[in-house]
């Protein structure tokens, strides 16, 4: 998500003219932030409302505690054996 948003942080000239383009990114991730497409879009609206507060270019997951959702994802790929 960061290397999306950080591509608008750029200023773009179209015609002479100087554009500068921001936005607000959220993200929900399957399955701990919904386990349908309806609360998959809603979890992600209600973290771009989160990013639009924060300011331009912020990108915000629905869950506060991103390490922690990437330490469950690991502990379910690990695969323990003797």
């Amino acid at each position: 998500m960061g290397k999306i948003n950080n591509i608008t942080k750029e200023t773009c000239i179209i015609d002479g003219h100087t554009i500068d383009i921001g936005m607000s990114i959220g993200a929900s991730i399957f399955p701990d932030d919904g386990i349908d497409a309806d609360s998959l879009i809603k979890s992600a609206d209600e973290a771009m409302y989160k990013a639009k507060k924060q300011g331009k270019n912020c990108v915000e997951y629905a869950k506060n505690d991103l390490n922690l959702y990437c330490l469950h994802q690991m502990s379910k790929t690990i695969n323990f054996s003797i």
